[in-house]
């Protein structure tokens, strides 16, 4: 990639998976689906306001919102790039509501029960790279 490129992403593995808009995931040791918000979204909008939580003991299937979060004055729907049920949802995000990056950034955990089909909508880390970095130089222009 040349000219002006944002690499960002420090946990390069082949088992995280990518969404399109702010979110990774990748299968713990115990199974479970951790969904996490990307460096990238946190290097890019800083402070936020997390609102509006899932519950655990919900069932998501890949789209649907699992918190929003004001960015300026803007919200933002995160959604989930898979199907599951929420376990844990991290209480560091809930309680505090108001962070300037979302250091601990993992969301929530989710029973996923097919991974391996919910994953063909998803990046792998390289295509990902390309999206974020296209994304990056198109907000550069402005």
């Amino acid at each position: 990639m040349s000219g002006s490129s944002l690499n960002i992403e420090k946990n390069f593995s082949s088992e995280i998976y990518y969404s399109k808009e702010y979110t990774s995931v990748q299968k713990n040791d115990y199974g479970l689906i951790k969904i996490v918000i990307t460096d990238y979204f946190n290097k890019r909008y800083g402070e936020v306001f997390a609102s509006n939580f899932a519950s655990t003991g919900s069932g998501l299937k890949a789209g649907d919102k699992i918190f929003q979060l004001k960015v300026n004055k803007n919200i933002i729907d995160i959604l989930s790039p898979v199907n599951g049920v929420i376990k844990f949802v991290n209480p560091k995000i809930t309680k505090e509501k108001k962070s300037n990056n979302l250091g601990d950034n993992w969301i929530i955990h989710l029973a996923d029960y097919d991974l391996l089909k919910d994953k063909t909508s998803l990046l792998n880390y390289t295509d990902y790279l390309v999206t974020i970095n296209n994304s990056f130089n198109k907000y550069q222009k402005y």
